[in-house]
């Protein structure tokens, strides 16, 4: 049987990452693209290893070691004397293992996270997965927990936010991927860790935060965080940058961490942030602006500003990260930055499905960049003369 040559793939694309990789993996990575873009289907034939020397450009070892890992993850099957074939459970998977994929997070009840789980649960349900949720409470060791149980219970695929104190530790996912389970790691990628993951740069989110304080005149301002990690000083790096370029020194940027506290109590949290606002506004500087890493913080910063007599915007303006999605209460007046967390759930979850349905390694290191707007609310004015 001859097989005709498909379009020869497009290797330039990422050149400089593509030609870091071992060409076997090169050459796995063209062929699993030819899959999932549709160029052969579940039964049909593959061209031969000659075919693929000349299409790919690689040697025919190169070609043999790419087709023996694409076989031996189940996404092809070589008959003998008919030659290789896209295998016919592409796309059928979903008897293997549970029919579920899970989505981990420090709190899926409050703040963002919420919006995140929608547009997760929705994507799932469109491709009939069913959701499970667990929440980590940003405690390495119950994720961990998590970790192993879901191993247990064999689901299918795993979308999670990384606890931050401490680091996610890479043998957690290892262990995942190791059960051939598929990862997807959200808003932060791991050290060490081979699986796709969908971002947003914590540099570019402090850049903005401080092009709209400085828009406003703030001269003195604070951001407010729970403890330090890379997104946490990364939109510190990217704050203090704006205003550096204005000639303001870092003694500008005033910041206020209340430290890695559980998350199962809230007004343990609500307490510290209420310390620190207080210690910011009793200063010899107190700033004009305070910006809060999340919507849950600024509301707390909110209401204890007015119980210390401060009006906002007025006295003090307040800014926050959250999600896109429309807020209700005290958080939809505040203004700030956004990502379309929903949107960043949906993409979780299809990523999942194309790795499993072997239509994406399990190993791919894809990074998905999603932008950060500004959202007007009713917290943001000049600074006070």
């Amino acid at each position: 049987m001859t097989t005709p040559h498909p379009p020869k793939p497009d290797l330039t694309i990422e050149a400089a990452a593509v030609a870091a990789r071992p060409k076997y993996q090169q050459a796995y990575e063209a062929l699993v693209a030819h899959i999932r873009s549709g160029g052969a289907k579940a039964g049909e034939p593959l061209p031969t290893e000659l075919q693929m020397v000349e299409w790919l450009g690689f040697s025919r070892n190169t070609v043999r070691q790419a087709l023996a890992r694409l076989e031996s993850e189940g996404l092809i099957e070589r008959v003998q004397g008919r030659g290789t074939f896209v295998a016919e459970s592409i796309g059928k998977r979903k008897g293997e293992q549970l029919d579920s994929f899970a989505l981990i997070a420090p709190d899926l009840r409050q703040g963002d996270y919420p919006s995140l789980l929608l547009g997760f649960e929705l994507a799932c349900s469109a491709d009939q997965y069913q959701t499970v949720v667990a929440n980590s409470m940003n405690d390495v060791a119950k994720q961990g927990d998590i970790v192993l149980q879901l191993i247990d219970e064999r689901i299918g695929g795993v979308a999670m936010v990384p606890v931050t104190w401490p680091t996610t530790p890479a043998y957690q996912i290892r262990q995942l991927q190791r059960n051939r389970i598929p990862v997807v790691l959200c808003h932060r990628s791991i050290e060490g860790v081979s699986a796709p993951a969908i971002i947003f740069s914590g540099v570019e989110q402090g850049r903005l935060v401080g092009q709209i304080l400085r828009r406003h005149h703030h001269r003195h301002v604070a951001m407010i965080y729970s403890h330090e990690y890379a997104m946490s000083l990364d939109r510190l790096n990217g704050l203090r940058e704006v205003f550096a370029a204005d000639g303001l020194d870092d003694s500008h940027v005033a910041t206020a961490s209340y430290g890695q506290i559980t998350l199962e109590s809230a007004e343990v949290c609500a307490r510290a942030i209420r310390q620190e606002v207080a210690s910011l506004m009793s200063g010899s500087q107190p700033p004009t602006a305070i910006f809060c890493h999340n919507t849950p913080d600024a509301e707390v910063t909110y209401l204890h500003l007015r119980d210390l007599g401060f009006r906002v915007p007025q006295d003090v303006s307040l800014l926050r990260f959250g999600g896109a999605w429309e807020q209700h209460g005290l958080g939809a007046k505040i203004s700030g930055i956004v990502v379309d967390e929903q949107g960043l759930g949906k993409k979780a979850a299809e990523l999942l499905h194309e790795m499993r349905a072997g239509l994406r390694a399990i190993d791919d290191t894809a990074e998905f960049l999603f932008a950060t707007q500004e959202r007007v609310g009713e917290t943001l004015a000049d600074a006070p003369r």
